[in-house]
């Protein structure tokens, strides 16, 4: 019995390791036979690809596409353009328009059932598929902020029931379970599943439940678009063959096959516009801009020779030795997207070449013309394309309208400095400069730096002209500026000025300057000879901005006022001392104009002193 025992307890341990292996590969074989059932099942294709382009009027990425070939642009509201043949009733057009640009929410792709279907167990319902743009962020002042453009699949289902119990919905890419549902105040099933929502992630997305896009498909959706959001449809494209919103409750079902569809077929081109910089007339663009077209569909795209049109279609030009990757090549047929390879692509590079205007300086400013891409081959794609263009057209030289001396003493003289801009964008040759007509006689250019070197966009250079008076009255000439600038290669400039004596230039520099204003250098003016001159000028304003904004300052002026008359007109009868008093003068009004320069000089000259001072008590 001993012996028996024993071996019964083996067989019995042996038995029970065999119950637990059998165990173990009943679930391993379910398991199997599960992976192979789910493996028959359809497979959820999901999203292929979004651009690495983003829209510059919101930051959001221009398109994204399906597994189907099928690339979506953006919109801020999610229907069509006014179609009598699809679109809903002439208020619902009015107000529903498919639009580009910066909103809170935009979608490249939505399918809806805002009202959803009801029975017994079900009270309302509503199912929302969507790829949408939001931007997490705003700033403070309500605009949208840029950095925190996100987007995002999302899958919501809302559903109030009148019985309590399990509940399973199907839609167009998925099944969802929801057991013990209770009836209640608010919405009884509310999910909302969202893939994606990082700050310019925008890859993520494509991971999420969406896809491939569902298409309208009775009533049949207008040229260039998956549906119109405005009447429902029923619909295609559907990964599981489930294209119905189904609520099956613990006693009845609902369900329906209308969705409201959005979405916008990508035209293939972007950007959708180009702004250039201002160019001056009459020369090429250096750095030309890219137009890229992109093959979405799954078929071999060609793409065309641009045409340009509109207000200036002369003034714009594909670049003649294009340097980008790719470009385009009509013979070249852009490959059709292989998931999950990327689209194909190719460029045009884009040149300004603003003409020079027929109306001369009327003729300059805006530019404008449309560049139109025929795209053919694939089913569905844009046929005509087009990009608007921009661009300014300027000329390279500008100086001031004229140039007024003043009253300048009869027998003295007066300078004036021309100062000349290259507001282009291309060097400025400048060849001569000569004064004619009127008093040219009395008008004398001193000093030329235009003619020394080209003048560089953006730089300046300076033409100074002397006017001497023989004579009182009006003195008129005209300063012309030769160049090789393509608008105004003789740009005329009119220079005015007035012969006077002392006592006419005292009395008008007393009649000004007896209000803290222009005039009232009575000695500088008869040093200079004309109260415009730019040294009288410079010792004006420090009267002005320093002497007459304090209370000794005011009491110097008005002695000076009182009797520097008499003493600037018998300095404005000799010319020895004009001359001996505008050296006196000199320092004072480089004192004026450099303060901190004579101040660094007169420590040197002060610390020199004492320097040399204790050098020679130290040897005394």
């Amino acid at each position: 019995m001993v012996f028996r025992k024993g071996k019964s307890a083996a067989e019995t341990k042996k038995h029970e390791r065999r119950k637990i292996m059998l165990k173990k590969m009943r679930v391993i074989t379910m398991f199997i036979m599960t992976a192979l059932l789910l493996s028959a099942l359809p497979g959820h294709a999901a999203l292929n690809a979004v651009s690495t382009d983003v829209n510059p009027a919101n930051g959001f990425p221009l398109w994204y596409q399906d597994t189907a070939g099928v690339a979506l642009e953006q919109c801020n509201f999610m229907v069509v353009p006014d179609d009598p043949a699809f679109n809903g009733t002439a208020a619902q057009n009015a107000d529903l328009n498919c639009i580009a640009g910066e909103a809170e929410e935009a979608f490249w792709w939505a399918a809806e059932v805002a009202v959803g279907p009801t029975s017994a167990d079900v009270a309302s319902s509503l199912l929302v598929l969507a790829i949408e743009g939001a931007f997490l962020t705003p700033n403070p002042d309500g605009a949208n902020q840029d950095g925190q453009q996100a987007s995002f699949a999302r899958v919501r289902i809302r559903i109030d029931v009148n019985t309590a119990g399990d509940y399973t919905v199907t839609h167009p890419f998925g099944v969802e379970s929801f057991p013990g549902v209770v009836p209640g105040a608010g919405f009884d099933i509310n999910m909302t599943r969202d893939i994606g929502g990082l700050a310019l992630d925008f890859a993520t997305t494509l991971t999420g439940d969406i896809g491939p896009f569902l298409q309208c498909l009775n009533p049949a959706p207008p040229a260039g678009y998956l549906g119109n959001f405005a009447l429902p449809c029923t619909v295609t494209g559907s990964p599981l063959g489930t294209n119905i919103f189904e609520i099956v409750g613990p006693t009845s079902t609902a369900s329906t096959d209308q969705f409201n569809v959005s979405g916008k077929l990508f035209s293939g081109l972007s950007p959708a516009g180009l702004t250039f910089p201002e160019r001056t007339v009459g020369t090429a663009d250096p750095a030309p801009q890219i137009v890229t077209i992109t093959n979405t569909t799954l078929n071999p795209m060609t793409v065309g020779a641009p045409t340009f049109a509109g207000t200036d279609p002369a003034d714009f030009s594909l670049a003649i030795a294009p340097t980008g990757i790719n470009p385009c090549d009509p013979a070249t047929p852009l490959p059709g997207t292989v998931p999950p390879n990327p689209p194909s692509t190719c460029t045009m590079e884009v040149v300004f070449n603003p003409a020079v205007p027929a109306g001369g300086l009327a003729g300059l400013g805006a530019r404008s013309a449309t560049m139109t891409v025929p795209i053919t081959d694939p089913p569905g794609a844009a046929a005509l394309p087009v990009v608007l263009l921009s661009g300014t057209a300027v000329n390279n030289i500008s100086a001031p309208a004229s140039h007024d001396f003043g009253q300048v003493l009869i027998n003295g003289t007066s300078s004036q400095t021309v100062t000349v801009s290259n507001s282009g964008t291309s060097n400025l040759t400048v060849t001569s400069a000569a004064v004619s007509g009127g008093n040219a006689p009395e008008f004398a250019i001193q000093g030329n730096t235009c003619t020394a070197a080209p003048v560089l966009p953006g730089g300046t250079c300076d033409i100074t002209v002397v006017l001497a008076p023989t004579s009182g009255g009006a003195k008129t000439t005209t300063l012309t500026i030769n160049s090789d600038d393509p608008v105004t290669p003789n740009l005329a400039l009119p220079l005015t000025g007035v012969g006077a004596t002392s006592a006419e230039i005292a009395g008008q520099a007393g009649a000004e300057g007896g209000g803290g204003g222009g005039g009232g250098c009575f000695i500088a003016t008869a040093a200079f000879g004309s109260y415009m001159a730019d040294d009288v000028m410079v010792l004006r304003k420090f009267r002005d901005t320093r002497l007459l904004t304090n209370a000794p300052g005011k009491v110097f002026v008005e002695l000076y006022y009182r009797y520097s008359p008499p003493v600037a007109d018998y300095i404005a009868e000799h010319e020895a001392l004009r001359t001996a008093t505008r050296i006196a003068l000199t320092p004072v009004v480089y004192s004026v104009k450099y303060p901190v320069h004579v101040l660094m000089i007169t420590g040197l000259v002060i610390g020199g002193i004492a320097y040399r001072s204790r050098k020679v008590k130290r040897y005394n």
